[in-house]
């Protein structure tokens, strides 16, 4: 008999964390209508011995080991044996919440394609939550379409969407790139749905840490995520969907920031100037796109002024400035 729904896990070296993460899939009541693939990448910790110690218990998880190769590659493994009619994905440093399948599993049974739900972002002992609206509802093709281009209201991780087999079939996982692998595949899978569902339950808590790869990126997985959200833009394009460059350039923001500031990169600033000139180029002249499109708040609108007017001095001390005030007055 089919499962409902394929949970896939591709662990590499989460020993600290993939513990806490097993045991928040344990504690749901899946009356025999899920499976958990869990993948591990070629660990060299305790992680695929920690793994071991749940599949021998719950027969509904299965491990499979491989050298590693990268989580892309460790998706596309767990793509090839996974069965359900849906597929959801979770990552081994965070965890579902206790009501995850309570809350699902009613929504699975209406035939959407394509469900998304929100997250709490935490910290220590420190967190907040993201939500998409305030009222679970339908969401129309067009707009899905639009959220996903902007990418600002609509992350493009996938540990919040739980999506239909059948928009699956053809896609892989860019095994040539460490970072926004998900958002590769999105592109592609998003335009099939016909269905989709936004559902207002916070089922996720995502883990902030300093050893994610999304705080230490490199010049070459920088230059992989412009031309990732680029490509996006031209795909939906070619689709004949209505999209905004206001998407890219809300990326390129982030990054033109971070590199000035130096924060969030791997390597000396120096490497990292002459995709910032391209970046800065594109958001000098359009910047007024960005600065309608309603995603930046009132500091953020300063931050810009200050990048394109090229004011890196100014917005170093502003920065310098702010975190010395926010340590005196904490």
């Amino acid at each position: 008999m089919q499962k409902k729904m394929s949970i896939m896990l591709p662990v590499y070296n989460m020993e600290s964390y993939v513990d806490e993460c097993l045991k928040s899939l344990a504690k749901q009541d899946w009356d025999n209508d899920v499976e958990v693939i869990i993948i591990d990448d070629g660990s060299t910790d305790a992680s695929y011995e920690i793994c071991k110690r749940y599949v021998h218990k719950y027969p509904y998880m299965e491990l499979y080991h491989k050298e590693n190769g990268g989580v892309a590659s460790a998706r596309n493994v767990a793509l090839k044996h996974a069965q359900g009619e849906y597929f959801y994905w979770v990552d081994p440093d965070d965890y579902i919440t206790d009501d995850f399948w309570e809350k699902i599993r009613p929504v699975l049974h209406q035939d959407y394609d394509f469900i998304f739900f929100d997250l709490i972002y935490f910290s220590g002992d420190r967190s907040h939550p993201k939500c998409f609206g305030n009222k679970s509802s339908i969401i129309e093709k067009e707009e899905l379409i639009s959220l996903f281009c902007d990418g600002v209201k609509m992350a493009s991780h996938l540990h919040t969407k739980i999506i239909k087999k059948s928009l699956w079939e053809e896609i892989v996982f860019p095994e040539n790139i460490s970072l926004c692998e998900d958002y590769a595949v999105l592109t592609y899978i998003v335009p099939k749905s016909q269905k989709a569902f936004y559902l207002h339950e916070s089922l996720y808590k995502y883990r902030q840490h300093a050893g994610s790869i999304c705080h230490n990126i490199s010049v070459q997985d920088l230059r992989n995520v412009h031309k990732l959200v680029n490509e996006r833009y031209l795909y939906f394009k070619e689709q004949g969907f209505c999209v905004s460059v206001a998407g890219i350039l809300f990326v390129e923001y982030n990054y033109s920031k971070d590199i000035v500031l130096c924060k969030n990169i791997s390597e000396s600033v120096e490497k990292y100037q002459e995709i910032y000139a391209d970046m800065l180029q594109h958001l000098q002249k359009n910047w007024l796109v960005l600065l309608q499109s309603g995603f930046l708040g009132k500091k953020e609108k300063i931050i810009l002024c200050l990048l394109i007017w090229n004011m890196k001095g100014i917005l170093c001390a502003l920065f310098s400035g702010w975190n010395l005030l926010t340590k005196v007055f904490k």
